[in-house]
């Protein structure tokens, strides 16, 4: 039988690492990791494709997988009390995040400014995405001509797709 919960609260427990079965729960939306001694967050945290809210304040984070970036549901980040001293870039792939708390961790000052203003969360996660590389170029791709016949007429499909997407074009770019 499948389970139905959907959050999960390890709160307060003086965990330092995590059971990498804790990633198979990809039925979560909400995980509560604050109040811990986690000094690192493995990259597997980004499997967990359904969170929707990530405490994780109150540990003893240095730094952020960039996988983080891929958690693309994420609305709430807690990360407060902590001691990160950089935000990777890729978290500005984090169009839905409405709610980013970084108080009481080493930042630079203008991150931190940042992040008080008005929309802080968004003109932060809008810094992060413009100093981000731009991604490789796609490969090339081959043509394939198509032509049919059709009675008295020659007809033949075009298929195309667009290489942009909102969480790889940038404002500053584009």
């Amino acid at each position: 039988k499948t389970t139905c919960w959907t959050e999960l609260d390890i709160q307060n427990k003086g965990i330092k690492n995590f059971s990498p079965h804790l990633w198979e729960l990809r039925h979560l939306t909400a995980l509560y990791l604050n109040n811990n001694k986690i000094s690192r967050l493995p990259p597997e945290i980004c499997q967990l494709q359904n969170l929707v809210h990530l405490d994780l304040s109150n540990n003893k984070l240095r730094s952020l997988p960039v996988e983080l970036g891929d958690m693309l549901k994420l609305h709430d980040l807690l990360l407060t009390n902590n001691s990160i001293r950089i935000l990777p870039y890729e978290l500005g792939r984090l169009f839905q995040l409405t709610k980013l708390e970084l108080e009481g961790n080493p930042l630079t000052p203008e991150l931190l400014q940042k992040s008080r203003e008005v929309n802080g969360t968004q003109k932060l996660l809008q810094l992060l995405l413009d100093t981000l590389e731009a991604p490789a170029s796609p490969p090339d791709r081959p043509w394939i001509s198509i032509r049919e016949k059709t009675g008295k007429h020659m007809s033949f499909k075009v298929m195309c797709y667009n290489i942009l997407s909102d969480s790889l074009a940038k404002g500053t770019k584009y």
